[in-house]
């Protein structure tokens, strides 16, 4: 019985261990054929023009901003030491 369950135990082993090494390196083309150079090209943006908050000197933004974000980034600035 030992025999049985450790053979049966060691086949389920080698299949768990091939299953994951053979789709492991399949090949992932996800995006190929999906989209064209130029479309990329168009939706991609440069490290230069990238901002992650509106520019400093974009009153408008600033200005409309909802109170409750106001308020946070103001709590975020005294923390820190800016005021």
């Amino acid at each position: 019985m030992k025999s049985v369950k450790g053979s049966l135990t060691a086949c389920v082993i080698f299949f768990c261990v091939w299953f994951v090494l053979s789709n492991s390196y399949a090949e992932r083309n996800l995006l190929t054929g999906q989209l064209s150079e130029e479309d990329l090209a168009e939706m991609l943006v440069s490290q230069k023009e990238f901002q992650i908050f509106p520019a400093y000197r974009d009153l408008e933004f600033w200005e409309n901003l909802p109170e409750f974000y106001r308020q946070g980034l103001m709590t975020g600035r005294t923390a820190c030491g800016f005021e």
